[in-house]
């Protein structure tokens, strides 16, 4: 329930009342790691960094095998203009993410993170090698088009960025 109201607060922009949600779910559920991941969302939506990083280490720290965490930690680190200690957290997070769909939302987030880093090669490879990941849902095949469409966009391709749309 704490979760849900945390998250239902981050949504309408209430970020003191979502992080006191969501403290208060981490205090109730110590050993929870999504509990401090939960924390580590809000905190990174209300520009807190460095907390957001530590909430999700502490997620890595109760489960080394949460995958969500690491995605966490490269968040906060990018936004802190981390780029080599995000990379390392995805790099980590890569290790632990042993579902298909996992590993391909931990590989969208690094492909834009590398975006964001204007490395639009790296994206681009990293939104292709998604495609060969062995059993992946097929709705996060879906979404590659405009992902790859977004990549272009920003590399100033706008016909390859058309023909990825046509792709849908």
């Amino acid at each position: 329930a704490l979760n849900m109201l945390g998250y239902a607060m981050l949504q309408q922009g209430r970020m003191p009342e979502a992080i006191d949600a969501f403290q208060r779910y981490a205090a109730v559920m110590p050993q929870e790691p999504n509990a401090q991941d939960s924390l580590g969302d809000a905190l990174l939506a209300a520009g807190r960094y460095a907390d957001a990083e530590a909430a999700f280490r502490k997620a890595v720290e109760i489960s080394p095998t949460f995958w969500n965490g690491y995605e966490g930690i490269a968040c906060a680190k990018f936004y802190q203009r981390d780029f080599a200690g995000a990379r390392e957290a995805f790099e980590n997070g890569r290790k632990v993410a042993n579902r298909p769909g996992d590993r391909a939302t931990l590989e969208a987030v690094a492909a834009f993170e590398a975006l964001a880093e204007d490395k639009p090669a790296d994206a681009m490879k990293i939104l292709d090698a998604i495609e060969q990941i062995p059993s992946i849902p097929p709705d996060r095949l879906a979404v590659l088009p405009i992902a790859r469409a977004l990549v272009l966009l920003h590399a100033r391709q706008m016909r390859d960025a058309l023909s990825e749309l046509d792709k849908m």
